[in-house]
C-alpha cells in the first residue's frame, strides 16, 4: 500500500493543496494525517475540511487539542509572554466552524494500524506524549526507550517539522517533515510517501513549492504579524525568529541573568570578569563568527551563569548549571534562547558538544554552530581567569591566515592563566580552523 504522510499543516491551504495534487500524481492508495492541522496559519477550517475529506486515518496535534481548550487560552492570556503566540490562539480558535472542532476533537492521541500485515502506529510526538519531539538528532537511545513502548515496527509521527526515516531497536521512525511549516531552513512543503508491503517498506521525501507570496498576503491582509510571516517564508520556528525589534531588551535579560546568580550564591566577581572578556573576544573576531548582537546577549548571559550551580554540585557543575538556566522561567528568554545559553554553561569545561548529548543533539545546525562558536570563546574567557582574580585587565584579539592571537594586559605573572587558555582552546581552535596564541603584551 502506498501512503502519502502529511503533517503539521498548520492552516496552510495553498501547501496542503500542493502536496495533496502531487500525491495524486504518485498514485497513492491512502493519505494519513499525522496531526496539527491548525495555527499559525490563515485556513485552519478550510485545511480541516480539506484533510478530513481526503485522509483515511488521523490523530490530533498538540495544537489541535490547543484550540479545544478555552483555559489555555486564559492562561496564554494571564502570561502574555509571547503576543503573536497568542494571537495565533485567539485567531485560530475565532476561525473554526463547529463542525470541525467536532471533527478535532473525536480525534484519537495515538491511532494503531495495521497495513499489509505489518503494525504501524500514528503519532504527533512520540509515543510517549503528543508533544515530546523527535528530531535527526534524537539520541539513539532516546529512540530505543521509546520503541520499548510500543509493539509496532513502524511508527509515523510529525511535531517537530523535520523530515528523518531512523531505525531503533527493529523500529523504524518516520516523520514526513512540515507541511505547512518547515523548521529546517527550506520553506518549501514536506511530505513523504510511504510504501508498506511485506518484503520491505520504502520512504520517498518530497519538498513542493507552492504559492509561499500569495500565502504571506493572505496572512497580512488578516493581521498576522511580520515575524510569524518570516517564519513561515524562512522555515524557522517563531522562537528562532526572537532576534527582531520587540523581543525583551538585553539590559533587561541581563538583570535577570544577575539575579538568577545572585540568588544561586554564585561568585559575582569571576562571573563578571570571565563574561568581560568573553566579550573582548567575541567582538574582536567579528569578521570570523558572522554572529549578531543577539547571540552575543546568549554569550553575555552564558558568561554570567556559567558557574551558576557550583556551590550546589561543584563537580558536575557544568552540566547543573545548565538545568538552572533551563529551568529559571524568570528568564526573559524564549525555551530554544535558553537552551541555547543553558548548553554555553554546559561546555564552558569538560567535553566538547557531541550530538548524542542532551539538548544539544536535538538543536537546528544552525544553533549547533552558534553554541559551538560560543562556546569555544566561553571556555578560552573562563581559562583567562583560572585564579577567580581577576589578573588579566584587558584582553585584544589578532587574526592572521591560520592564526588566532590573544594579547594580554596585566600586572602580575599570568602563565597559570595563558596555559589554561590554551588548554580550553581546544573548541575554538575546532571552530574556528585557526591555532589559538596566547601571551602577554
Amino acid at each position: 500500500m502506498k501512503i502519502a504522510l502529511i503533517a503539521d499543516v498548520h492552516g496552510n491551504l495553498p501547501a496542503l493543496e500542493a502536496v495533496l495534487r502531487h500525491a495524486h500524481d504518485k498514485g497513492v492508495d491512502e493519505c494519513w494525517n499525522l496531526g496539527d492541522m491548525v495555527g499559525y496559519g490563515p485556513f485552519p477550517d478550510e485545511c480541516v475540511a480539506l484533510l478530513r475529506q481526503s485522509c483515511r486515518q488521523h490523530v490530533a496535534g498538540n495544537y489541535d487539542r490547543k484550540v479545544l481548550s478555552k483555559k489555555k487560552l486564559e492562561k496564554m492570556r494571564e502570561r502574555a509572554k509571547d503576543r503573536d503566540k497568542l494571537f495565533s490562539l485567539e485567531w485560530t480558535m475565532g476561525h473554526l466552524s463547529d463542525s470541525s472542532l467536532d471533527f478535532i476533537r473525536s480525534l484519537p492521541s495515538v491511532q494503531p494500524v495495521e497495513s499489509d500485515g505489518r503494525r504501524v502506529l500514528l503519532v504527533h510526538g512520540s509515543p510517549e506524549s503528543d508533544d515530546d519531539g523527535l528530531s535527526p538528532s534524537t539520541p539513539a537511545a532516546r529512540l530505543e526507550e521509546l520503541s520499548r513502548l510500543t509493539d509496532a515496527e513502524l511508527v509515523l509521527c510529525g511535531h517537530t517539522h523535520i523530515f528523518f526515516d531512523r531505525l531503533a531497536a527493529g523500529v523504524r521512525f518516520v516523520n514526513p517533515g512540515g507541511t505547512g511549516r518547515s523548521f529546517d531552513g527550506d520553506a518549501r512543503a514536506s511530505y513523504c510517501l510511504v510504501d508498506i508491503a511485506k518484503e520491505i517498506v520504502t520512504v520517498e521525501h518530497f519538498r513542493l513549492d507552492y504559492d509561499v507570496d500569495g500565502l504571506a498576503q493572505a496572512m497580512q491582509d488578516r493581521g498576522f504579524s511580520e515575524r510569524l510571516v518570516r517564519s513561515l517564508r524562512e522555515g524557522r520556528g517563531l522562537d528562532e525568529v526572537d532576534d527582531t525589534a520587540g523581543s525583551t531588551g538585553a539590559q533587561e535579560v541581563v538583570a535577570r541573568a544577575l539575579e538568577v546568580g545572585i540568588r544561586h550564591k554564585f561568585d559575582q566577581g569571576h562571573a563578571l570578569q570571565v563574561t568581560a572578556l568573553a566579550l573582548k573576544i567575541f567582538d574582536g573576531l567579528n569578521d570570523e563568527h558572522g554572529l549578531t548582537s543577539r547571540e552575543r546577549l546568549y554569550l553575555q548571559c552564558g558568561g554570567l551563569l556559567h558557574d551558576v550551580a557550583f556551590a550546589q554540585s561543584p563537580d558536575k557543575h557544568h552540566k547543573a548549571s545548565r538545568d538552572v538556566v533551563l529551568e529559571a522561567a524568570e528568564l526573559p528568554l524564549s525555551r530554544r534562547e535558553r537552551i541555547v545559553v543553558g548548553l554555553l554553561a554546559r561546555y564552558h569545561r569538560g567535553s566538547l558538544p557531541e550530538k548524542s548529548h542532551r539538548y544539544y543533539g536535538s538543536l537546528s545546525a544552525r544553533d549547533r554552530d552558534i553554541v559551538d562558536k560560543l562556546a569555544g570563546i566561553l571556555r578560552v574567557a573562563d581559562g583567562l581567569d583560572r585564579s577567580h582574580r581577576a589578573r588579566v585587565r584587558d584582553v585584544s584579539v589578532g587574526v592572521k591566515e591560520g592564526t588566532i592571537a590573544l594579547l594580554l594586559e596585566a600586572d602580575d605573572n599570568v602563565s597559570d592563566e595563558e596555559r589554561s587558555a590554551l588548554l580550553k582552546g581546544d573548541l575554538l581552535q575546532k571552530v574556528f580552523r585557526k591555532i589559538l596564541v596566547v601571551r602577554k603584551r
